[in-house]
């Protein structure tokens, strides 16, 4: 599965979990994520492959966060949220930096842990 193709899965499964279709949201998303390639980098010079390959894998286990966290499966959600900022801090996309942390915020509020949710 190439790049274009993964990209074309995630909206879908964006259009599904909009359409409150969260498993399959969910099953696209793995589908998405186990197409990505597993690439290593040494931390300085991210090739442009990459780069795609970690947006994509970002964006998958954003959706995936949402479409558990919809679902009522807090720590499911918490843990694909994290690894998703764990990506967003290493490619330094503030912006989804961002959009995570609220997400973690809004997780951590959910399970009524209140003090952990004012951090984020």
């Amino acid at each position: 599965m190439n790049y274009e193709e993964i990209d074309s899965l995630l909206k879908e499964a964006t259009a599904a979990y909009k359409k409150s279709n969260f498993v399959e949201a969910e099953r696209l998303c793995n589908t998405a994520l186990e197409n990505l390639p597993i690439l290593q980098t040494n931390g300085a010079d991210l090739t442009e492959e990459y780069i795609t390959t970690t947006n994509l894998r970002m964006i998958a286990l954003n959706e995936l966060s949402n479409s558990f966290l919809a679902r009522g499966m807090s720590k499911e959600a918490l843990h694909a949220a994290e690894n998703a900022l764990r990506l967003a801090i290493q490619l330094k996309n503030r912006k989804f930096e961002a959009i995570v942390l609220h997400s973690i915020g809004n997780i951590h509020n959910l399970l009524s842990d209140f003090p952990q949710a004012l951090e984020y």
